[in-house]
């Protein structure tokens, strides 16, 4: 299910390379808020967290 959301997201992205009216504009900063948000649920349901190294870094700060 991913691979086509990566695919419609990128299409869109392309598309605003061509003059278009501002309103889908509007519609490809909703569909990649959305999209993205899915992104983010899923890869933090995959629990993926950071690794070692950036933890460390961070902790030094």
């Amino acid at each position: 299910m991913m691979k086509q959301v990566y695919l419609i997201l990128a299409a869109l992205m392309l598309l605003c390379l061509a003059p278009m009216p501002y309103g889908y504009f509007q519609l490809v900063r909703f569909v990649a808020m959305v999209a993205f948000g899915l992104m983010a649920y899923q890869y933090f349901g995959s629990k993926k967290i950071l690794s070692q190294g950036l933890r460390q870094n961070i902790r030094i700060l």
